[in-house]
């Protein structure tokens, strides 16, 4: 039974992804490692930035993670892929594990967080889960202001120095009551101009801390585009 479902998964995935090889794997700062994935798919692809991609993370299964794509190359058909290696769930296996020359299977880009007309200068938060978005956002908003929370903040601002991201970046150290973030959140709103855009995205309590803060702040009423990435005891989120 199991080897009729595992054969069946590759039937679907054979229609519904797209087969693509790895051409490049970067061990960056800490936890991180960046891939490039290439397929002549990609050249044909519409991708926004804030889109989404499905890794399928095996063969004989259906299984996938989401991660964004932090730029996009029609012309060669290829695009770039930041994960942080943080547990030991199936997508941190995964790129653990890849090596150039790898093939592998990926459903998209899909919409997630759109960020076409975002404005330029909007609000960014997030943690070491969502660097690759701040990258994308960071290609239509140069200017953003980001606001990170980390466990290994050193390691982080190593990252974001090497990816150029580190203009306009403030870096915490990670906390469960949230209040520094959001004491940093409050004081970069009050000095960014209206109307305020604010882009949340990682760990679901940070998500749903700073939405409960925001709503405390009468004088201050930006629209929020959230996606929380990961949970504490939870898998899969995308």
């Amino acid at each position: 039974m199991a080897a009729i479902t595992s054969r069946l998964s590759d039937m679907l995935s054979d229609i519904l992804f797209t087969s693509v090889h790895i051409t490049e794997v970067a061990q960056l700062a800490g936890c991180f490692v960046k891939i490039r994935i290439v397929s002549p798919v990609f050249r044909h692809a519409q991708w926004s930035p804030g889109d989404k991609m499905q890794l399928r993370i095996r063969r004989g299964s259906l299984q996938a993670r989401a991660y964004t794509p932090i730029n996009w190359d029609n012309i060669e058909g290829s695009t770039e892929l930041l994960a942080f290696l943080h547990g030991d769930g199936p997508g941190a296996r995964w790129f653990d594990e890849v090596t150039i020359g790898a093939a592998g299977d990926v459903f998209g880009p899909s919409s997630s967080i759109d960020l076409t007309n975002v404005a330029a200068s909007a609000v960014f938060v997030g943690d070491e889960t969502s660097v690759a978005l701040a990258h994308a956002l960071r290609s239509v908003a140069p200017a953003a202001r980001c606001i990170y929370e980390a466990v290994d903040a050193a390691s982080l601002c190593t990252l974001l120095a090497m990816l150029k991201l580190n203009k306009n970046a403030t870096v915490l150290p990670k906390a469960s009551d949230h209040a520094r973030l959001l004491e940093e959140l409050r004081t970069t709103l009050e000095s960014t101009p209206a109307p305020h855009e604010l882009i949340v995205s990682g760990d679901a309590a940070t998500v749903n801390a700073v939405r409960r803060g925001v709503r405390r702040w009468p004088h201050l009423t930006p629209r929020i585009k959230a996606r929380a990435y990961w949970a504490q005891g939870r898998t899969g989120l995308s």
